[in-house]
């Protein structure tokens, strides 16, 4: 989502009633937030899941460690 100054739609309110707002005609659109039922995950995709964020992690680590590397590398 982007930030609430950037773009064309903006956040007026959040609660039991959230609006967009447009930027360029002030239209307002309502939002129903609805509750989406939860389905029962198998085991395979619950793996698959928890392999996906692991290797997210990973390389998010690697990431900031690259970038901790490179902080110290131009001291």
């Amino acid at each position: 989502m982007m930030r609430d100054d950037a773009g064309p739609l903006r956040i007026d309110g959040l609660g039991p009633d959230l609006v967009l707002v447009d930027r360029s005609t002030g239209r307002e659109i309502p939002v129903e937030l609805r509750r989406r039922a939860r389905r029962r995950l198998d085991a395979e995709t619950l793996a698959s899941i928890r392999a996906r964020d692991a290797r997210l992690e990973a390389r998010f680590a690697a990431e900031d460690a690259a970038a901790a590397e490179a902080a110290r590398g131009s001291r």
